[in-house]
C-alpha cells in the first residue's frame, strides 16, 4: 500500500535480518506527545488483599504474579475452576480473577457456583479473556464485577482493582504528589453507586465525538489513538460506569498488542458508548 519492499536475509543458527523500504514515506521529527496521562500503577495503593488468580496456562499466572512481586498483596493460584472453588471456600479471598476457557471446570461455571454459593458470593470476580465476543459478555453480565482482556497489563489491572478494593490511605496519600489522575472510588463500582456525575462524563464524550472522533475514526494515527485512549483510561478514574471503563481499557488493551483487526471496529464504534451510558442512566 505505501509502494514499499521487504527483504530477508537469514542464517541458521545465526538470525535473520528483515529491511523494510518505504521509498514514499518522508520521516518527521517526533517529540514526545505532552497529553500522555501518566497511571499511578503501584500496586501498594490498594489495601494489602487476598487474591485468587485463576488461569490454566502457566505463563498468564506467571504474567500476573509477577506484576505482585514485592507488593504487600496475597496470592493464591488455580489451574481450574475446580481448584478455584476449593480455594475460595477455604480462604474467602478478597477478589477473584477468573479465566473463561479452562479445563475440567470452565471460568462460566465456576463463577455461577461461586456466585451461587452464600459462602461465596460477595466475593467480586473479574473475568481474564482473550476474546471480545458479546456473547461471553452478556453471558456473564450479572455475575462478573470486571473485565480484564488478556494479556493483562500492569496499568489495566490496577486501573480495575482501585474500583473494586479498599485503597491503601497511607500509599495513597504518599503518592499523591506523583498520580496527577482523580482517585477512583475505594468501594465496588455499579451503576447505582456512581463515583462522578454521568452529565459531566456525557458532555466530555460529546466533545470528544464531535472534535476529535471524525478524523481520528478515518485515519486511525497511531499517535492520535495513543492520546485519544489515554484520556478514556483517565476519565474512567473519575468516571467509573462499568460499560465505559471497559470501553476504555479494551482500546487501551488492543492498542498495547497492536491487535489492528479490532482497533478499527472499537474506535468506530465509540459514538455507540455515549448512547448507550444514555440509555443506561439517562441525560
Amino acid at each position: 500500500m505505501l509502494g514499499g519492499t521487504i527483504s530477508l536475509e537469514s542464517q541458521l543458527g545465526k538470525g535473520s535480518k528483515f529491511t523494510l523500504i518505504f521509498p514514499q514515506v518522508t520521516p518527521i521529527d517526533w517529540q514526545p506527545d505532552d497529553r500522555i496521562v501518566e497511571i499511578n500503577d503501584d500496586l501498594n495503593q490498594i489495601q494489602s488483599s487476598k487474591i485468587l488468580v485463576v488461569d490454566d496456562v502457566q505463563s498468564n499466572l506467571d504474567l500476573i504474579q509477577g506484576y505482585f512481586v514485592n507488593s504487600h498483596h496475597h496470592l493464591w493460584l488455580a489451574h481450574n475452576g475446580i481448584e478455584a472453588i476449593q480455594i475460595a471456600e477455604l480462604e474467602k479471598p478478597d477478589l477473584i480473577m477468573m479465566d473463561l476457557r479452562m479445563p475440567e471446570l470452565d471460568g462460566v461455571e465456576a463463577t455461577k457456583q461461586l456466585k451461587a454459593n452464600p459462602a461465596t458470593k460477595q466475593i467480586p470476580i473479574i473475568i481474564l479473556t482473550a476474546s471480545s465476543l458479546d456473547r461471553d459478555h452478556q453471558e456473564l453480565s450479572s455475575l462478573q464485577d470486571g473485565f480484564l482482556h488478556k494479556p493483562v497489563s500492569r496499568s489495566q489491572l490496577v486501573l480495575v482493582l482501585k474500583q473494586l478494593l479498599p485503597l491503601d490511605t497511607v500509599n495513597t496519600v504518599e503518592s499523591v504528589a506523583d498520580d496527577t489522575s482523580p482517585v477512583p472510588p475505594a468501594f465496588p463500582v455499579s451503576p447505582e453507586f456512581p463515583h462522578g456525575s454521568i452529565d459531566e462524563l456525557l458532555e466530555k464524550l460529546q466533545q470528544q465525538e464531535e472534535i476529535f472522533w471524525p478524523e481520528l475514526g478515518q485515519t486511525l494515527k497511531m499517535r492520535d489513538l495513543q492520546a485519544f485512549s489515554e484520556q478514556l483510561v483517565q476519565w474512567s478514574q473519575q468516571y467509573p460506569y462499568p460499560a465505559f471503563v471497559e470501553y476504555a481499557l479494551t482500546l487501551s488493551s488492543q492498542l498495547e498488542q497492536f491487535d489492528w483487526d479490532k482497533i478499527p471496529g472499537t474506535v468506530r464504534a465509540f459514538p455507540d458508548l455515549r448512547r448507550s451510558l444514555i440509555d443506561i442512566y439517562g441525560e
